[in-house]
């Protein structure tokens, strides 16, 4: 998938134009505009924005093993507080990476950890 495809899609939209009805209501109100167009034009315009999204989601693909989250992220996430997560630091129970004073986790990292110390109730009869 090529850049300049998305590109070319987003210049198409950009540079349609439809006639314009402008209406003045009050004095106090600002002029409101409405564009108006045909069905199928407004069907075209709806399926280059779905092929828009859906080429930009191929150029730059979330992996959310590649994802780093700081601090903060992972405690909002597990539900702890800082000192907790230090804990789990220090222990070895969660691998991180620190630049400056700073520390950072893999999203794949913080997912092994949760299922690890999942919890399964055996169900009551």
């Amino acid at each position: 998938m090529e850049t300049n495809e998305v590109i070319n899609i987003f210049i198409f939209l950009c540079s349609l134009s439809f006639p314009t009805i402008r209406l003045k209501p009050d004095k106090q109100e600002k002029d409101m505009e409405f564009k108006i167009i045909e069905g199928r034009t407004f069907e075209r315009i709806k399926r280059c924005l779905h092929e828009l999204v859906e080429r930009s989601k191929k150029l730059s693909p979330s992996r959310i093993e590649d994802e780093w989250w700081d601090n903060q992220d992972v405690c909002r996430l597990l539900g702890i507080s800082l000192r907790t997560l230090q804990t789990y630091r220090d222990k070895g129970l969660i691998p991180y990476s620190q630049v400056g004073h700073k520390c950072y986790y893999k999203v794949e990292d913080i997912e092994r950890f949760m299922e690890e110390n999942r919890i399964m109730h055996p169900v009551k009869k």
